[in-house]
């Protein structure tokens, strides 16, 4: 077998025999991350795989632990289930979440939540935190459930997603709002300090909680650890939710009794190029906004560029329409304000 790299270039594996030789060898690593590229990868080029081979990577999908996948595939290839399948695939539906089938870490997590443990979990964007969120809510056990997100951004998509809960919950996103009998209050670190009268929380998510830990000399984070002291003095269940934190600090983990969950699994495949000038150096100043510029009109789909504060990200959608008008570039007024959207709503380092 060619290595998994070069395979992940394909955009098609029509030959029955390569199929079977690239699927034995998965199957004696399927707990691996490279096993994990490789069924992503077939999952992407699903219509140019060999029709006779599908039932057996269907199996695999499964084995990896790939369950919303799994059972897409199954009902779409119309595979019979045997009473075994039925049951294990069973034991990863989220029992309050219609259709919705958890991949096999996110099942782990889950459990630990309905122990009423307190987690702290760090995987990549893909891993699909935002879920086990929603699936809190949707238990509807909880009266009040506080979420702190870092930007105003993330608060405004967080509301979109648990809105369709507002029957049963009374979504605050400032604190002019007047609390009800059940809440999910969903704010910054600095509107908790603010909140007047904020009832005792239930259960806690505090996303890109890595911001905790760090050092330096920023209001925001010494906002978020005031309001971490202020809402677990009280024993409240919690959800630390972060990319990426490599480990946690034992005073951390005791003083909360926190199980601490670091994995790197993820259902997309993450393609990573770098920019390089003629002489193989990394670009920078001026010329890698330049090429960001150039890559970012040429490109048809959405894009996310990550800056490191919401200052920068302001600077550089202005630069960007300057660029456009520099260039008497003629582009649709969807597509430029789009991008400007993505880079104000972008928090991480460009």
């Amino acid at each position: 077998m060619k290595n998994i790299e070069e395979f992940l270039g394909y955009s098609e594996l029509k030959n029955f025999e390569e199929n079977f030789e690239l699927i034995k060898h998965i199957s004696s690593i399927i707990d691996t991350s490279d096993a994990r590229k490789v069924i992503i990868h077939i999952l992407d080029i699903w219509e140019n795989v060999n029709n006779n081979a599908k039932e057996i990577w269907i199996d695999l999908i499964g084995r990896a632990g790939f369950y919303p996948y799994y059972i897409e595939k199954v009902f779409k290839e119309k595979l019979t289930l045997s009473l075994q399948d039925q049951i294990k695939t069973e034991f990863f539906k989220s029992d309050y979440l219609p259709n919705i089938y958890f991949h096999e870490q996110q099942k782990e997590i889950e459990i630990a939540l309905s122990n009423g443990d307190n987690i702290a979990v760090s995987a990549p964007t893909s891993f699909g935190k935002s879920l086990l969120i929603e699936e809190i809510v949707a238990r509807k056990q909880f009266c009040n459930i506080l979420i702190i997100q870092p930007t105003l951004a993330l608060i405004d998509e967080t509301r979109k997603k648990l809105s369709k809960y507002k029957v049963d919950y009374n979504l605050i996103i400032n604190t002019r709002q007047k609390v009800l009998e059940k809440n999910i209050f969903i704010l910054t670190a600095e509107r908790v300090l603010e909140f007047p009268n904020l009832p005792s929380i239930d259960f806690f998510v505090i996303d890109e909680f890595y911001k905790i830990c760090n050092r330096l000399n920023d209001s925001r984070i010494d906002s978020l650890n005031v309001a971490l002291l202020r809402v677990m003095k009280h024993n409240t269940q919690a959800m630390f939710l972060t990319p990426t934190v490599d480990s946690l600090s034992e005073a951390f983990r005791d003083k909360y009794k926190v199980s601490f969950f670091k994995t790197d699994y993820a259902l997309v495949n993450t393609n990573v190029i770098e920019v390089r000038n003629r002489n193989n150096n990394l670009l920078s100043g001026n010329s890698k906004k330049n090429k960001l510029f150039e890559m970012l009109y040429k490109q048809e789909e959405s894009s996310i560029v990550y800056v490191k504060s919401p200052n920068e990200a302001y600077k550089l959608a202005k630069e960007y329409v300057d660029y456009l008008r520099k260039n008497k570039i003629e582009t649709e007024n969807k597509k430029l304000v789009l991008s400007i959207i993505l880079c104000k709503h972008s928090s991480r380092v460009y």
